[in-house]
């Protein structure tokens, strides 16, 4: 589990931590959103310092604001096609009607 706190006048993250040992094991981000990826980073590169072997992100709505390549420190992203399929080698778009 993580936390984060951000600065409510700029929307600023002004502190991330993680709860738990993380050191050689593979971790999962999962979000209802992303945007451009800032909270994602930041906690990808955490949880590497801790030790993290690997950080996937899945996340329902994918809008991907940003560059994708700002993503980097991310091993494997996992995205619906409710907002966009995206077509990047790291991200995979699950098709929502693959489930009907």
């Amino acid at each position: 589990m993580a936390s984060k706190h951000r600065n409510v006048n700029t929307g600023k993250i002004i502190n991330t931590s993680v709860h738990g040992d993380v050191k050689n094991k593979t971790c999962v981000i999962c979000d209802d959103i992303i945007d451009g990826g800032a909270t994602f980073i930041i906690l990808a590169d955490l949880l590497k310092k801790m030790g993290a072997n690997k950080v996937y992100l899945i996340v329902t709505h994918g809008f991907f604001t940003k560059q994708y390549d700002v993503l980097k420190n991310i091993d494997g992203i996992y995205t619906t096609d409710s907002i966009k399929i995206i077509n990047q080698d790291n991200i995979k778009t699950v098709l929502i009607n693959d489930f009907y």
